[in-house]
């Protein structure tokens, strides 16, 4: 199970700190990511009572036996244990690497080494030396590492840090950074922060001169405050703080609505962005504060957001302040860090999004204008930066003043559309819907509209229908029959869709129709005809999106790709490439349709899938890794069933948290949600029912995976399957042990099976799967007998 976030809170919110003591032998784990032992020529800390040989009992002390002149890099290795000191690192000749006992590197829920101390300003001279942590040293990575500082609140002089960052080349990942007043001090240099905890009040992320990106980071807020003070003083200081792909919410559910801001200025030319993050109703809809009302520092200011989601987002709420600001683009890293950031030491990129490792060729981004323009349909938008940020020619990454002129028509309209951008929203607002009739207006249509109905489109051959560029807040609606022409490539996408806050729907009646006939010929992807890769592209889809109401039909290969996405629902859908059961002149005895999975997921978190009908030839839903999703009132034909991966040997291998609840024996006319009829839910006519696979030789996580309430019927393999053996997309009978599994329910799972299947298959690697439980399971009718070497018990009886 996931450890707790490391913290109580007194009733004056002030942080009080309640750790584990330090254990007398340490637990072993064997998650492909644990850091459990010391690197070689590691210097060791341990506390405990059964200290590592040769190990030191501070952290202090463990730094002072750091050589100072050695360029060679070096280790610190710290056992777990509660050290409460104050900890300086001061200035080595060599790289640094302080790595925290963990059995899962890659978050911080796992850390068991917490470095603690409590001091505030009003016990000292300055905010650096209250730090929990003071490191001073370049090139230092630290990973897994809690660090706390309980001083809590006073009303004056009650800075207290956990972290001070005081020079450039810092990296921090998994980590856990907990205060009240001025958690984290990100003073100087380029620094990281990924995937790791950072709790406080007031002014909690602060610092005057760092470029510092900060990518993965659950921001939890403890008390009335602002997440951000950037004390960046001129057009020339090169700071920026960047929160990219976060979460920001109250540390529990006691924190108000409304009570916390993104930033204040404490430099009259502060600079702080905010992307792709969620945000939390603690959030207020001004978003952002001035720093005192005798001093506000409104003037020069860069505050903005771009493509954020949430309730706290300007999508669910507002205006926001007239001194901040939307983005058109987002910031890339590289403007940050640097173009050739992969390349530092310091720096670990199996933290960041796959995405920020692509070459961007611009790195600049223009924001709306500060006053409010309109047009006409035919849009010539113009897109100005605070005069602050012009000025900052200096900064690699300078935005600059774009104009975006569109001469092309503008779909169909009853009334000229017009276009609102202002600084406080991030939304346009439309007349009448802007109505295309043929392939040629979608583009313009997508450009400039945010209710767009594509009524009849015929896409010509080797022709996309592109949604990838919605505004937020954007609306789409297919009408009567919509086709694609034959494009003869593996790497075509049919469709594909981006955005945020958008709703892709349909009028009654509607269908889009694939052209699977054109391509199908018993193989899939496994070769024959050039086929398109996935037919709907569903990518980086946030901000509470909803894919509602679609007829699909004869789609070539995989209907959904989902990735990179978040909150975002699937439902009312049904999709249906029953013309692909019969074989044609090119697959011979074969199904005509394959490899026709309805959706694959992966690396996204918060997804729904409910309320659908799916007939295929393969997996009805496949989840290859992500966190947090619910599938559930789905009726599966035909196909593979409900199946989490193959997982292993991609750039993201781990799938947690996911709840696949499927409610049987609906009455003919039961309605559910109020919206769909239902006459059962099941698992029907299948290959599997239920199965989850790992790849051979491969390294990942799959847990806290549920089966509950799930109805199976004609299954010809496996009615439970569990394997971790594929091998080329294969079983090979041998398993591995790389992937680990854990916390695995199947509940109130029930039915038939045919005479060629086996009822329960369950084949794990050694040691590497865990707390696998059946409840209230049945499955019979298979007459190749059932083999479950995990759990110890066996298979269900």
């Amino acid at each position: 199970m996931l450890s707790s976030i490391y913290l109580v809170f007194a009733a004056s919110l002030g942080v009080t700190q309640a750790l584990p003591g330090a254990p007398s032998t340490h637990k072993t784990c064997s998650d492909p990511w644990a850091r459990v032992s010391p690197a070689k020529g590691a210097v060791v800390v341990d506390n405990s009572a059964s200290p590592y040989p040769g190990s030191f009992s501070t952290v202090q002390a463990g730094v002072n036996a750091l050589n100072t002149t050695t360029t060679t890099p070096q280790n610190l290795f710290v056992f777990p244990g509660t050290y409460v000191e104050q900890v300086y690192i001061p200035r080595l000749a060599s790289n640094l690497t302080v790595q925290g006992y963990t059995c899962n590197s890659k978050g911080y829920e796992h850390n068991e080494a917490t470095i603690t101390y409590n001091l505030a300003l009003i016990n000292t001279t300055s905010d650096d030396k209250t730090a929990t942590l003071r490191q001073w040293n370049p090139n230092t990575k630290v990973y897994n590492m809690n660090i706390v500082n309980t001083f809590g609140h006073i009303p004056k002089n009650g800075q207290n840090l956990a972290v001070s960052a005081e020079t450039t080349g810092q990296g921090y990942y998994g980590c856990q950074l907990i205060g009240y007043q001025d958690t984290l001090l990100a003073e100087t240099g380029s620094q990281l922060y990924a995937k790791s905890l950072i709790v406080g009040a007031v002014d909690f992320i602060f610092g005057q001169t760092a470029l510092a990106w900060f990518e993965s980071i659950d921001i939890r807020t403890i008390a009335t405050g602002c997440i951000t003070a950037s004390g960046r003083s001129s057009a020339t200081n090169p700071s920026w703080y960047v929160i990219s792909r976060s979460s920001v919410s109250g540390i529990n559910d006691t924190i108000p609505a409304g009570t916390n801001n993104l930033g204040r200025p404490w430099g009259s030319f502060a600079r702080v962005v905010f992307q792709e993050t969620y945000l939390g109703n603690v959030i207020a809809a001004a978003g952002w504060k001035q720093w005192s009302t005798s001093t506000p520092n409104i003037g020069n200011v860069t505050f903005s957001e771009y493509n954020n989601y949430g309730p706290g987002s300007v999508l669910e709420e507002g205006p926001r302040a007239n001194f901040s600001e939307q983005l058109t683009a987002p910031i890339s890293i590289q403007s940050i860090l640097g173009e050739n950031f992969k390349n530092e030491w310091w720096i670990d990129t199996s933290y960041l999004d796959p995405s920020d490792l692509k070459v961007s060729k611009t790195h600049t981004t223009a924001v709306a204008s500060t006053s409010t323009s309109t047009s006409t349909a035919t849009v010539t938008a113009t897109t100005a930066v605070a005069s602050s940020t012009v000025a900052a020619s200096t900064t690699p990454a300078a935005a600059l003043t774009t104009t975006v002129s569109t001469s092309a028509p503008v779909a169909s309209s009853s009334s000229a559309a017009t276009l609102t951008t202002s600084s406080t929203t991030s939304s346009v607002t439309l007349g009448t819907p802007c109505v295309c009739t043929a392939y040629s207006q979608i583009s313009a249509a997508v450009a400039s509209c945010t209710n767009i109905v594509l009524s009849n489109i015929a896409a010509p051959n080797g022709s996309a229908i592109d949604l990838s560029g919605l505004q937020a807040g954007t609306t789409v609606t297919f009408d009567g029959l919509t086709t694609f022409g034959f494009t003869n490539s593996s790497s075509f996408n049919p469709m594909t869709v981006s955005g945020a806050g958008i709703t892709i729907t349909a009028n009654p009646g509607a269908v889009i129709d694939g052209n699977g006939q054109a391509y199908w010929d018993g193989l899939g992807s496994n070769g024959g005809v050039p086929k398109p890769d996935h037919f709907i592209v569903v990518k980086k889809v946030t901000g509470n999106s909803v894919i509602k109401n679609l007829n699909i039909q004869n789609w070539p290969v995989h209907l959904f790709t989902i990735s990179g996405c978040s909150d975002l629902v699937f439902q009312d859908l049904l999709l249906n490439n029953t013309a692909g059961n019969a074989p044609n002149s090119r697959s011979g005895s074969l199904a005509a349709a394959h490899n026709s999975d309805g959706f694959d997921v992966s690396s996204s978190s918060n997804i729904v899938i409910q309320r659908s009908v799916v007939y295929n030839q393969d997996d009805c839903v496949a989840i290859t890794s992500g966190n947090n999703m619910t599938v559930s009132n789905l009726e599966c034909h035909g196909g593979h069933g409900l199946s989490i991966g193959s997982v292993g040997l991609k750039s993201n291998n781990n799938v947690t948290n996911i709840l696949v609840s499927l409610p049987r024996n609906l009455c003919p006319q039961t309605k559910y949600g109020g919206e769909t009829e239902f006459t059962d839910s099941s698992v029907l006519d299948s290959s599997n029912g239920c199965r989850i696979k790992t790849n051979y030789n491969a390294t990942g996580f799959v847990a806290n995976i549920t089966y509950s309430n799930i109805a199976l019927q004609g299954i010809s393999t496996y009615g439970i399957d569990v394997q971790q053996d594929y091998l080329n997309g294969g079983p090979t009978g041998n398993p591995s042990n790389g992937v680990l599994i854990e916390n695995l329910l199947f509940q109130n799972v029930s039915g038939t099976a045919t005479s060629t299947a086996q009822d329960y298959y369950v084949l794990c690697g050694d040691g590497s799967c865990s707390d696998i439980t059946f409840t209230d399971v049945s499955i019979t009718g298979g007459s190749v007998a059932s083999s479950c070497n995990y759990p110890a018990s066996g298979c269900p009886a």
